[in-house]
């Protein structure tokens, strides 16, 4: 059935004064924009002159813009650096209106940051600043405790999934486990890594290339009679799957 235009509104419109826990992967979006007019001798690539800077909430800090834009009150749980990346993502975030209360500091990791390069409109290069290593025990159980917090107040929980390593096993486990005591939608957005990690999920989101990865070369994702099967291997009530 399609969705129409009022319903789609009346949809948006009950965002408005709801909490929403968004446990995930937190990240720094930085655009370099300039202009290019010559290829650099050095290689075959062009030279761009940049002439402005901006900086945006990404991954999981980018959804809890979105909730804000919406009217409702996200509460961000995540991990930075304690480099300058991170203060800049916790100015912009104020901007927003999000607190970064429940933002954990993680001595030695970099705030993972993806730094895009923009010539004439058009993306010429993007450097990722990561570590994806898989958080450890005590930031484990950091974060598990600001979820347990966040929960404890919220409406539904989104889990944010960027393979970037805050979401381990037991910080999954930990979350699942309180919103399922209290009977809150869990909205999944998954990532290859942790893909089978999600059981007791309300709503499992990948998109078409993440689920055929998570499947492997046999999956026939033309076959609507697999879905039933793969949502009972999965441990999830619904699947949504985007097609881009």
């Amino acid at each position: 059935m399609a969705l129409s235009a009022q319903r789609l509104e009346t949809l948006l419109r009950q965002m408005r004064g709801r909490r929403l826990a968004i446990v995930g992967d937190v990240i720094l979006d930085r655009y370099l924009v300039g202009d290019s007019e010559r290829i650099s001798p050095e290689a075959p690539v062009p030279v761009v002159r940049v002439t402005g800077e901006r900086v945006a909430p990404g991954g999981a800090a980018n959804v809890a813009s979105n909730v804000a834009a919406l009217g409702g009150e996200p509460l961000l749980v995540g991990a930075l650096g304690g480099d300058r990346a991170a203060e800049a993502l916790r100015q912009e975030l104020a901007t927003h209106g999000i607190a970064d209360r429940w933002l954990y500091s993680l001595a030695g990791r970099p705030t993972t940051t993806k730094t895009r390069v923009i010539a004439r409109g058009q993306q010429v290069v993007r450097i990722d600043e990561e570590d994806d290593a898989v958080i450890d025990a005590e930031a484990t159980r950091r974060l598990g405790e600001s979820a347990a917090e966040v929960i404890a107040l919220a409406d539904a929980l989104i889990l944010e999934d960027y393979d970037k390593g805050v979401l381990s096993p037991g910080l999954i486990r930990t979350a699942i486990a309180a919103a399922a005591d209290r009977g809150l939608p869990i909205v999944v957005d998954p990532k290859h890594r942790g893909f089978f990690c999600y059981q007791g999920a309300s709503v499992l989101k990948p998109n078409r290339r993440e689920l055929a990865e998570a499947l492997g070369a046999g999956a026939d994702l033309t076959r609507p009679e697999q879905f039933s099967a793969l949502m009972a291997r999965l441990g999830v009530r619904h699947l949504l799957v985007t097609l881009g």
